[in-house]
């Protein structure tokens, strides 16, 4: 371990740093290490670069004009330089074996936030402390802020729809008596963003917390967003801890989620009734005077909300969710009212001697149209829905009884809608029987 006065040579954050640095780690170790790229972060610069002449080595220093933390690895060796005052820095080589994955998150978190789960206990190690379990919870916390600072471009504790980092861990599911978050943007590496976290008092202070026993880190990216990178550290010790060593109470179990949304018109008329059945079990439920439903289904449920009422269709047909942990309200629908069928007025048309009459117009007024007789006598004719008006046979040479039929508002079929036609005699015919009655007369 070598101490040291402020670093000379890197100048002020707003002042165009050097290309190439010397190095003085130990007596021993005197390194030089080239510029290659610079990131702008909330603690200060970060100037990244190599050690000249060796491969794979890497160089990382995050400064502002009153501190500076850094790291320097390469031939399986590591350094870090670390302000323990305002006015003085520790370097000192870091045993790789003092780096170990935490228990508890395998298979759950990103290379990048495990390579910062990492580099958190070798700070804790190098520092006589014990180090920090993974807690599920508490990445699903810090990676869901994260993202949501990436994608609405901000960079706070405190969420944008007011929530402190304290309600969203719990809301997550960790029940807590110590709790405490870091967040970072702008670095895009985790050594670097463990430099900038180093680099702040405050920051720093919460990695070396003896009271803390879990972490959960969060990495987002947001490329249109305003540092692009985003980083977030939620740490905490479970309520019922008293010290690390203790075994925490076993989570809560989970809570049964609920589905909830109203089913109305397009003008927004509720819609009462609607029969609600959930798929796989998840049962069924009825909409309210209001058009409301609301079903609990079974936590992790996988299945489709589909609604169904007589006379109606609804869109979308369904809803279809996977593995559902969490409440899902606003789960609305919209009902479309199925028209009724037009009405059906059919009927026959015959002689009194009961011989069918083909060829029989049928007028149907106020615009419904006309229908034939067939062969047999028989029309049908489709009128609109709550039609009123009269069907009216005509043809030459017939009179029908009655001479139509009338209807009002019809909503439904009328079928037997029937017509007795009486042949009217030709001129002819007239004149043979005025003959015959007279011939008889004398």
């Amino acid at each position: 371990m070598q101490l040291l006065s402020p670093a000379k040579g890197l100048g002020a954050a707003d002042v165009q740093p050097p290309t190439r640095l010397t190095l003085n780690l130990f007596d021993d170790t005197i390194v030089t290490a080239v510029l290659e790229r610079l990131e702008a972060g909330f603690a200060g610069l970060a100037w990244i670069g190599r050690l000249e002449g060796i491969s794979g080595s890497e160089v990382t220093l995050v400064y502002s004009e009153i501190s500076l933390s850094g790291s320097v690895t390469f031939d399986n060796a590591s350094f870090q330089i670390r302000p323990i005052d305002e006015s003085l820095y520790v370097i000192r080589e870091i045993d790789p074996a003092l780096a170990r994955t935490p228990a508890g998150c395998v298979g759950t978190v990103l290379s990048n936030e495990e390579e910062v789960f990492n580099l958190v206990n070798q700070e804790r190690a190098a520092n006589s402390l014990s180090g920090l379990n993974c807690d599920d919870r508490l990445v699903s916390a810090a990676r869901n802020h994260s993202e949501d600072m990436a994608e609405n471009d901000y960079f706070d504790h405190t969420s944008l729809d007011g929530r402190a980092f304290s309600v969203r861990i719990t809301e997550a599911g960790y029940i807590w008596n110590y709790a405490g978050e870091n967040i970072a943007a702008g670095y895009s590496t985790p050594q670097t963003v463990m430099n900038g976290w180093m680099n702040s008092s405050g920051h720093r202070a919460n990695i070396l917390e003896p009271n803390f026993c879990d972490l959960g880190v969060g990495y987002a990216y947001g490329e249109s967003s305003t540092y692009g990178h985003y980083w977030t550290q939620d740490f905490g010790r479970q309520m019922g801890v008293s010290t690390c060593d203790d075994t925490p109470p076993p989570p809560p179990p989970p809570s049964d989620p609920v589905v909830s949304g109203t089913i109305s018109t397009a003008a927004g008329a509720p819609v009462p009734g609607v029969l609600v059945t959930f798929s796989n079990g998840g049962g069924t439920v009825t909409t309210n005077v209001v058009g409301f439903y609301s079903r609990t289904v079974p936590y992790n449920w996988s299945g489709a909300v589909t609604p169904s009422r007589s006379g109606y269709t609804f869109n979308p047909v369904n809803l279809s969710y996977q593995n559902l942990t969490s409440n899902r309200s606003n789960q609305n629908f919209q009902a479309q009212v199925i028209p009724p069928p037009d009405p059906v007025v059919s009927g026959a048309i015959s002689t009194a001697a009961g011989a069918p009459v083909a060829g029989v117009l049928v007028t149907f007024s106020n615009g419904a149209g006309t229908a034939t007789t067939d062969a047999s006598g028989f029309y049908s004719r489709m009128v609109p829905y709550n039609w009123s008006g009269a069907a009216t046979p005509s043809k030459d040479g017939y009179t029908f009884d009655p001479n139509s039929l009338s209807f009002v508002n019809l909503t439904s079929n009328r079928s037997n809608q029937n017509f007795q036609a009486q042949s009217i005699p030709s001129l002819d015919a007239r004149l043979l029987m005025i003959l015959s009655e007279l011939l008889l007369g004398e």
